[in-house]
């Protein structure tokens, strides 16, 4: 068995179809999140707009226009009660035959700033972008 992930086995379809609807997602350690959801990719990494994140045990919450969710902080993600499950699921499933999966996933901020860097580093020692001798090419 390959350890690739088979997305037509997965419920990642489900909460791909919930882009643009208002949701609430469960997160580990008993906080709550709440807001419109805003782009799902297939790790289910979930971004959301207008967001307000609420602590389960302490009662505290927290507003912010967007969020980056790591799929493995998710718990629960309540499906709003407009949403018919295997139609949403369907309809991903013929969408993303018709175009094939998306293979990229989202960059925290963190890994992208770490992509720049590397892209530096590697223009660089080609010798193109900033700091390039225009002796070297001699």
């Amino acid at each position: 068995m390959s350890s690739k992930k088979n997305h037509h086995d997965s419920l990642t379809y489900l909460i791909q179809s919930l882009v643009g609807m208002e949701t609430t997602v469960e997160l580990r350690y008993e906080r709550s999140v709440r807001g419109t959801v805003a782009h799902v990719d297939d790790y289910m990494n979930i971004e959301m707009t207008r967001v307000t994140c609420t602590s389960i045990i302490y009662g505290y919450s927290q507003s912010f226009s967007t969020m980056f969710i790591s799929g493995n902080q998710i718990r629960y993600v309540h499906i709003p009660k407009e949403v018919d499950v295997l139609v949403a699921i369907h309809k991903k499933l013929e969408e993303n035959q018709r175009r094939g999966p998306q293979r990229r996933r989202m960059q925290s901020h963190k890994e992208q700033k770490l992509q720049r860097e590397r892209a530096m580093v590697r223009a660089k020692i080609l010798g193109r972008g900033r700091g390039r001798d225009s002796t070297s090419n001699l």
